[in-house]
């Protein structure tokens, strides 16, 4: 695959990859801060008009990724993933696990910016958590021409590979379905991506 830096939407087998956003249109004020951010697929998440839970209207929010190169690792490629949307809310916050393996952006809103510019550390905690490797599942010329129309599976920083989590919500009579991404166990079944709209950078 590539081994450059590059921007990119993602796309896979169960849907288009964005996250779950609560904003509020226009104003951009968050309703859920923790259920902003999480990576979900479009596939079984209803895209006719918002989505209500206990923590406000739910929307799949599509999600342009920046890809920088980083080294290979048994000949796949690793990078760092962040959001590149121009949406301030999210643009730069790092794609991470969390402990439970869920997929979420880290650093967003003008919360997270401040608690990570506080930070004794910066950066220093995402060195390991915001390390991707992707492994094609055929084999690529090097043609830019061709590249979207390669399979891949994402593996996080233990080698993890990545799967769908559908939660449900009920709230008020309003019942909603989101498809969030995690980690899966080994033979758990996981994700094939594709990349879309790529740049070189």
């Amino acid at each position: 695959m590539i081994r450059a830096n590059f921007t990119a939407s993602l796309t896979s087998n169960q849907g288009d990859i964005g996250i779950s956003d609560t904003s509020l249109p226009v104003t951009g004020i968050t309703t859920g801060l923790d259920i902003d951010g999480w990576l979900c697929a479009r596939n079984e998440f209803i895209s006719e008009g918002p989505l209500l839970s206990a923590h406000g209207v739910i929307r799949f929010l599509p999600i342009t990724f920046k890809f920088q190169y980083t080294n290979d690792e048994r000949g796949h490629p690793r990078y760092t993933i962040s959001a590149d949307n121009g949406n301030f809310a999210y643009t730069g916050a790092r794609l991470e696990v969390n402990r439970n393996g869920w997929l979420g952006l880290y650093s967003t809103h003008l919360a997270g910016r401040i608690v990570d510019s506080l930070s004794p550390f910066p950066g220093v905690s995402q060195l390991r958590t915001n390390s991707w490797r992707i492994e094609a599942l055929e084999e690529w010329d090097g043609s830019m021409d061709n590249v979207e129309n390669i399979d891949f599976h994402l593996y996080n920083y233990n080698a993890l590979p990545i799967k769908l989590d559908i939660q449900k919500y009920v709230h008020e009579g309003f019942r909603s379905t989101v498809p969030f991404l995690r980690t899966a166990n080994a033979g758990s079944g996981s994700l094939m991506f594709r990349l879309r709209d790529i740049k070189l950078i």
